[in-house]
C-alpha cells in the first residue's frame, strides 16, 4: 500500500483527517477476557463485569517495540469494546509477527490468530471520544 503524506500548508493540528484508501490498515485482534460473577441471587443470569487483558497486551507490544523493530504503527484498546485490541499496520504479516508468542491473545481451535480487518467506515467510530457532559454545581470543587 502507498503511504499518504500530509501537506503542511493544509494540515491543521486541531482537526483530524478521515481515513483514506491508501492509509495503513487497522486490524482488530481478539484477546482473552475474564467474566467475574456477582455474589448475588441473580448470579446465574447477570455477570458483574468483564476484565480483559487489553491494556496488558498493548503495554507488552509497546515494550516489544522499544526493544526490537516491529511493523505495527499504532496499537490501542477501547474501554467500551471488551475482548479486542486494535493494531494499525501495513500488512497482516506485520500484525502476526508482532503478536508472536505474546500471552493473552485468543486463538481459534485451528491454532490461528483471530484477527479481522476493520473497514474504513468503522475506523472513525474507533477514534471518537465521547465524554459525558460535565455539570458544575455552585459551591463544588473545580
Amino acid at each position: 500500500m502507498a503511504k499518504t503524506t500530509l501537506d503542511p500548508a493544509r494540515h491543521d493540528p486541531g482537526t483530524c483527517l478521515p481515513p483514506a484508501e491508501g492509509d495503513p490498515g487497522v486490524w482488530h485482534v481478539r484477546v482473552k477476557v475474564h467474566i467475574f460473577q456477582c455474589p448475588s441471587l441473580f448470579w446465574a443470569v447477570h455477570s458483574c463485569h468483564q476484565e480483559g487483558y487489553e491494556r496488558d497486551i498493548v503495554m507488552a507490544i509497546f515494550e516489544r517495540a522499544s526493544v526490537t523493530r516491529v511493523g505495527v504503527l499504532a496499537v490501542f484498546s477501547r474501554d467500551f469494546v471488551k475482548g479486542f485490541i486494535y493494531m494499525e499496520a501495513h500488512s497482516l504479516a506485520d500484525v502476526h509477527e508482532t503478536l508472536l508468542d505474546l500471552k493473552g491473545i485468543k486463538y481459534s481451535p485451528q491454532k490461528t490468530l483471530q484477527v479481522d480487518f476493520v473497514p474504513i467506515v468503522d475506523r472513525i467510530a474507533l477514534l471518537e471520544m465521547n465524554s459525558p457532559p460535565i455539570t458544575i454545581a455552585r459551591g463544588s470543587w473545580v
